[in-house]
């Protein structure tokens, strides 16, 4: 029975032994109802440790055996909806084997699925702003290892954040997790494994805990799915137009087929009537048609919808000339504009801040394609005029800390009777300068008391915030500092003496300036500067900020 619900390899023959006596397929049906209740599904291993924590629980429960669990982590846990849903499991278990599970069992229970190996819902992410300063430092610190640039691959930080969460939660609370895969992962990637590993130190010093080779494994991917991403990024590929008779069936067909075969941009499936309207509208590199059709100026390749080895071979050819003429005109345009390049971006420019390479990089392939279809009079004019153009466009404004902070968001030395009274004179600045209402103020305080004090980022430091919808204006940040500094309820960081109050419009705009931010509140000598400082001139240059 108990191979229906889990691996028995991973929970082994003495387990069974063990619990020969008990309903396990109940328990696994348990489970997957706290599954439906998550919108989320546990890995394999979660799945069992938790079914083994569970099982042993009820032995521990028939046996009179008390397990205890700290009241505060408790009353912490109380307020996650997994505690909610925990305790629904713990009646379902009541109920099978007539019994009482105490909170402090649903509390372990309730760690289990919070450290789970789950993609969690980004409403579910209270504490997103402390995971996007972790993951974005995180992201920084490689960087500067390995000399990439994995800032611009913008799926990198989405999929350490949902990484990440339930790490720490499995960090905090000893809950380990396995990865099969470690062992390969190091053979394959020893040196970026090594970089990640290094790059996390940061993170084992502000949680005090000792991140395991399996959870640097996993991070491990994360970086070399970026590195993949970032070097196809910019790759130009082949605009293929598929044609048939009917312009659907066998064309749909082929273009599964293509696709899972070549790395290409299959534009479209038409019918042969449809070419020349498509033609006319956007550029095509190849027509791959099942109908024998000859279109002037346009490649043509006739094959069968199941794609014979001579159909492959000849598509293989081509693509492979396609891509050849592409390195030989980087090659070309490389020589010609390497030396006036850099001087095409002044500081006012979009792109800036990005490194040379991506700058490089970006407008070549609109060089390229301009090539393909044009004839280039002047090719370093055109340069210059493209980058000109581009830099009027920003599809996301991230402003600077210096663009968002000034001497009207900064109050020394204020009087706070308890956290909520910190929290409220911290979210008035921010009021008072338009960036939030009311509303948001009470948010901030309603986050605290559901969730606890995650806000404590760090020694001294408090960054109280709530979600856009709950009342804010535009991008803000205050920074007060506290007479007297007052206690949040976090062991490890508490009292706070500095409160930077927070308010964003959404999950990316402010993720400059938070790097920023960070990368100064990080430093280990930030809170003796702050405890020095007696005026708003030296808070401003402490933050980089003065004028």
């Amino acid at each position: 029975m108990l191979e229906n619900v889990a691996d028995s390899d991973l929970i082994g023959v003495n387990f069974k032994k063990l619990f020969k006596d008990m309903d396990i397929e109940f328990i696994g049906n348990v489970i997957k109802t706290a599954e439906d209740q998550l919108e989320s599904t546990l890995s394999d291993y979660s799945f069992n440790n938790l079914l083994i924590h569970i099982a042993i629980a009820i032995k521990r429960i028939e046996l009179a055996k008390d397990i205890v669990m700290d009241d505060n982590e408790l009353k912490n846990l109380s307020k996650t909806c997994e505690f909610s849903i925990a305790s629904a499991m713990a009646r379902m278990l009541e109920n099978r084997y007539d019994i009482k599970i105490p909170k402090s069992e649903i509390g372990y229970m309730t760690i289990h699925l919070l450290g789970s190996n789950v993609m969690l819902k980004e409403e579910k992410n209270d504490d997103l702003v402390y995971i996007q300063l972790i993951s974005a430092t995180l992201i920084s610190e490689v960087g500067k290892r390995t000399k990439y640039n994995f800032e611009a691959d913008e799926h990198l930080l989405e999929g350490l954040i949902q990484h990440i969460r339930p790490m720490i939660y499995r960090l905090k609370h000893g809950v380990s997790i396995n990865n099969p895969l470690l062992d390969e992962i190091i053979y394959k990637y020893k040196e970026v494994f090594t970089l990640v590993e290094e790059s996390l130190i940061f993170l084992e010093k502000d949680l005090n805990a000792e991140i395991s080779k399996e959870e640097i494994g996993y991070i491990t991917l994360h970086f070399m799915a970026s590195l993949e991403r970032i070097k196809n990024l910019n790759k130009i590929k082949p605009r293929v137009l598929v044609v048939c008779a009917t312009g659907a069936g066998t064309s749909k067909f082929v273009s599964i087929k293509l696709k899972s075969i070549f790395d290409i941009n299959i534009i479209d499936t038409v019918s042969s009537h449809d070419i020349e309207k498509i033609a006319k509208r956007e550029p095509i590199d190849l027509i791959i048609t099942t109908i024998p059709i000859n279109i002037i100026g346009i490649r043509c390749i006739l094959v069968s919808p199941f794609l014979t080895e001579k159909n492959i071979s000849e598509l293989s050819l081509f693509f492979s000339k396609y891509s050849q003429a592409l390195d030989d005109i980087e090659n070309k345009k490389e020589s010609e504009s390497e030396e006036s390049f850099s001087e095409c971006f002044n500081e006012d420019d979009e792109y800036y801040n990005m490194n040379l390479e991506s700058k490089r990089s970006v407008i070549k392939n609109i060089l390229n394609i301009v090539d393909k279809n044009c004839i280039i009079n002047n090719y370093s004019n055109l340069e210059k005029e493209i980058v000109t153009c581009l830099s009027s466009y920003k599809e996301i404004i991230q402003p600077s800390l210096s663009e968002i902070i000034n001497d009207k968001y900064i109050k020394l030395n204020e009087e706070a009777e308890n956290w909520k009274d910190a929290i409220v004179k911290g979210g008035q600045i921010l009021k008072r300068n338009s960036c939030i209402n009311d509303s948001y103020i009470d948010a901030m305080i309603n986050n605290v008391e559901k969730l606890g004090s995650y806000i404590v980022i760090l020694p001294g430091i408090a960054m109280p915030h709530a979600r856009p919808e709950d009342g804010v204006y535009k991008i803000g940040f205050s920074i007060m500092t506290l007479k007297y500094p007052i206690k949040f309820g976090n062991l490890e960081n508490d009292p706070v003496k500095v409160i930077i109050t927070m308010s964003v419009i959404d999950n990316k705009s402010h993720m400059k300036a938070l790097k920023e931010l960070m990368k100064i509140i990080e430093q280990d000598d930030f809170i003796d500067e702050m405890n020095r400082t007696n005026s708003v001139e030296e808070v401003l240059r402490i933050f980089n900020l003065s004028r």
